[in-house]
């Protein structure tokens, strides 16, 4: 089955008028997310990187004051904006390791201003997990340890760097912590990592 194609005039016209909404109405996050979205369909995903960057920093400007459809303020515009931002994290994540300075370009920018945000933190420590670093993956894990001790997600991705570096003390430790606070998936996997180390 073929994908859809774009032909390039249509998008440059379509660009040309967003980038003049967006010039009018530079509040209205529906048409800066229009523009990202449309920039992920035509894989063009430096781009994409960049408009997210835009209005994480825009956002501070105008203190989150965020619109939508009809000039209406969004509820929880925080909670909202980052919400969507990180599903588009997802979808460079699924992309592989050729999106992985993008991944880092926006986890880095959200915590500039949300040094707390355990999502971005998460983001920000894959980016060095596929890369095998494990030192520079653990820092930002551990913060985010701090802020959301239970988070069974963090707490995975931090037995699972200590289990690269060959730190079976703290692999172990990290991964009953997984077995206790997550899913069935999670403790499933969490189980298999034990017997493997504490045989060992």
């Amino acid at each position: 089955m073929m994908g859809v194609t774009y032909k390039k005039s249509f998008v440059d016209k379509g660009f040309h008028y967003i980038d003049i909404g967006i010039q009018k109405f530079p509040d209205r996050l529906d048409m800066r997310f229009g523009k990202v979205y449309m920039l992920g369909k035509i894989d063009d995903y430096d781009a994409f990187t960049q408009e997210i960057i835009k209005a994480i920093d825009y956002s501070q400007k105008i203190n989150m004051k965020w619109t939508w459809t009809d000039n209406k303020l969004v509820d929880d515009p925080k909670t909202f904006m980052l919400g969507n931002i990180q599903s588009y994290v997802g979808q460079l994540y699924n992309l592989g390791d050729k999106q992985l300075n993008n991944m880092k370009a926006i986890a880095e920018t959200i915590l500039k201003y949300y040094p707390d945000h355990v999502e971005s933190l998460s983001n920000l420590a894959i980016t060095y997990i596929l890369k095998k670093d494990y030192d520079n993956a653990l820092k930002p894990l551990l913060k985010a340890e701090i802020v959301a001790p239970t988070d069974y997600i963090v707490l995975g991705n931090i037995a699972y760097c200590y289990n690269g570096k060959g730190d079976k003390e703290n692999a172990i430790k990290y991964y009953i912590l997984t077995q206790k606070y997550g899913d069935t998936n999670a403790k499933n996997m969490a189980t298999e990592k034990l017997k493997e180390l504490q045989k060992n």
